[in-house]
Parts: C-alpha cells; structure tokens; sequence
C-alpha cells in the first residue's frame, strides 16, 4: 500500500490498529465511514488485480480446498 501512496493513516486503521487519540470502544462500536480507508482498499483491489493476471491455472477467488488435508 505505501508503494501506491495510501496515507500512513488508512493503512494503519485498515490493518486493524486503533487511530491515536481514539476511544478504544467507540472505535469498536461507532468505526469509520465505509469510505474512510477507500485508498487502502483500492491499492489492494490493485494488487490483486495483477496477482489475477498472472495467474494461468488457479482461481484466488473461489480456491479448491481439499477437505482430507483440514482434517489432519
């Protein structure tokens, strides 16, 4: 996100870290407007974008799970 400018501030609160200065149980209760971190979203929106190019076989969206492995 930094290589593609988004504010120090919206990738903080994006990766989940309280802003300074806030009530930790408004910021719980009352968050953000959806909007707030739309440069934090876009940027990821990119970078998956690119990984989706490159990808000949595989479907990140809807990945196959084997369920056997999730067993063990």
């Amino acid at each position: 996100m930094r290589k593609r400018k988004v504010p120090k501030e919206q990738i903080s609160i994006f990766l989940g870290h309280l802003p300074k200065d806030s009530d930790a149980t408004t910021s719980i209760y009352a968050p953000y407007e959806p909007k707030y971190c739309s440069e934090a979203v876009a940027a990821i929106e990119s970078v998956m974008t690119e990984i989706r190019r490159s990808l000949k076989h595989a479907n990140i969206d809807q990945p196959v799970v084997d369920v056997a492995t999730l067993a063990k």
